[in-house]
């Protein structure tokens, strides 16, 4: 849910404020719903398809694509400075979204070349 929530966001921002581009997302299946209005709507009774049709209905007609990105390069390579742009967003996007990293109460300063 996480995930639709971060795509949500993204493309209403990019679309209030007129911008272009591609919203990368590690969740393949939600990344596939979201390609294909037909299978959205044969899953209607799932949690969050009022959100999912919302984002599928905002990128409609937009400059605005969605693009699976395979996740957690920090899996796969340990080396970070052959990281992609890609693989840089997800490490970060994970990193906020975890509960234990992301605390009100915890500083953490990441720091990298690109």
């Amino acid at each position: 849910m996480m995930e639709l929530v971060g795509i949500a966001g993204a493309d209403q921002i990019m679309a209030r404020v007129g911008l272009r581009g591609t919203i990368h997302s590690d969740d393949q299946g939600l990344v596939s719903q979201l390609s294909n209005y037909e299978k959205l709507r044969r899953v209607a009774t799932m949690a969050g398809t009022v959100l999912l049709t919302q984002t599928w209905e905002c990128i409609q007609g937009l400059p605005i694509t969605i693009k699976w990105t395979r996740g957690h390069p920090e899996r796969r390579q340990k080396d970070h400075t052959h990281w992609s742009m890609e693989d840089w967003g997800s490490h970060f996007a994970h990193q906020f979204a975890d509960p234990r990293v992301n605390k009100p109460t915890t500083e953490q300063t990441i720091s990298h070349t690109l």
